[in-house]
């Protein structure tokens, strides 16, 4: 097993208290990260802190413990946002805790506690009848922008499916399509690229391919293209998705295996996110058969890359910090540094590259 990816799971142990006392809408992809770290590594203490992370998450949203989550500051084309203190819970914005419905169900598959099912299906009936949509129902994730966000579909897609498959219940698999589908509707570019983000009132689209959001939007089609079986339409309508992506991926690819923060813009910083995403992505596919076996060289292109932004300690670095659209400009001043949601990309993308 590669050393960075104990190195940077070992970290989050050393940092147990600041991240189940400090909730970040990140937590969501780490807890994901920390599972599959265990399931490759037999390591439960990985488990341990997974399930104190989600336990607290619960009490906070059912209104049994008083959380605290600090809003980070914000880049946007007009500067940044202050950094702010809210109550953690289901009236703070829904991009604080929509994407626990994923580990949740993850945790109940682990654990066979009904207590994470039942809370994963409350938390997806909440996003139902709370979270701002466009008219056609694309969800608005970011209290700073009334936008359909390309993150949204891993954010909604995989934890939805996954909820819908445990309880049988259509109404999960039906957002998951919706959101699978408005998000495309809007956003896919005729390369098989993404944009970030559609402005409704502007009836537009943002400026700029960005890296990580391609990345997170890899990411929920190779796990569809994983977890459904082979005739499933929603299956059908991932696969070729996925190959046209990552076909026009390939020629942006750096000498260095990374990929810049805007894809198509070589001026831009190379980000490190970004491309453990893709390098599971892509690695994922070819293990499903969905993508060419010669393109897991691509992977562990990027995969190896990566490990250059691991630091002596098991920081995962580089990775570019919450981000709302803009211009190339805005996205290459996004500052970099270490964020929860990179951890757990790095972390998913070492079980499938281990």
């Amino acid at each position: 097993m590669n050393e960075g990816f104990l190195k940077v799971a070992d970290r989050c142990l050393s940092q147990r208290e600041e991240l189940v006392n400090w909730p970040e809408w990140g937590d969501f992809v780490l807890a994901e990260g920390l599972m599959a770290a265990t399931d490759v590594s037999g390591r439960q203490d990985y488990l341990e802190l997974t399930r104190d992370i989600l336990d607290l998450r619960i009490e906070a949203l059912d209104g049994r413990r008083h959380l605290e989550a600090v809003a980070k500051p914000v880049k946007t084309p007009a500067g940044f946002t202050p950094e702010t203190r809210i109550t953690f819970g289901r009236s703070a914005p829904v991009i604080m805790w929509f994407g626990l419905v994923s580990p949740l169900v993850m945790l109940y598959h682990r654990l066979d506690s009904e207590r994470y099912l039942s809370a994963a299906v409350s938390l997806a009936e909440d996003v139902a009848n709370r979270a701002p949509r466009a008219a056609d129902g694309a969800i608005y994730m970011h209290p700073l922008a009334p936008q359909a966000f390309v993150d949204s579909v891993y954010f909604v897609v995989p934890g939805w499916l996954s909820l819908a498959e445990v309880t049988g219940e259509e109404r999960f698999r039906e957002e998951a399509v919706l959101q699978l589908e408005a998000h495309m509707d809007k956003l896919r570019d005729d390369s098989g690229l993404f944009y970030h983000a559609w402005h409704e009132k502007a009836g537009q689209r943002s400026a700029c391919l960005w890296a990580r959001g391609n990345g997170w939007m890899a990411m929920a089609l190779a796990t569809i293209c994983e977890t459904r079986p082979e005739g499933d339409a929603l299956r059908q309508r991932a696969v070729p998705l996925l190959q046209r992506q990552v076909a026009a991926l390939l020629p942006l690819q750096d000498r260095s295996g990374l990929w810049h923060t805007v894809l198509d813009d070589p001026s831009t910083y190379l980000e490190s996110s970004c491309a453990a995403a893709f390098a599971l992505a892509i690695a994922k596919g070819v293990r499903c058969g969905v993508l060419s076996p010669e393109l897991r060289l691509v992977a562990d292109r990027a995969w190896q890359a990566v490990q250059d932004y691991v630091s002596p300690d098991g920081d995962f670095t580089g990775v570019s910090g919450g981000t709302l659209p803009g211009d190339a400009a805005h996205y290459d001043s996004i500052p970099v540094g270490v964020e929860r949601f990179g951890t757990g990309i790095y972390l998913l993308a070492g079980t499938e590259l281990r």
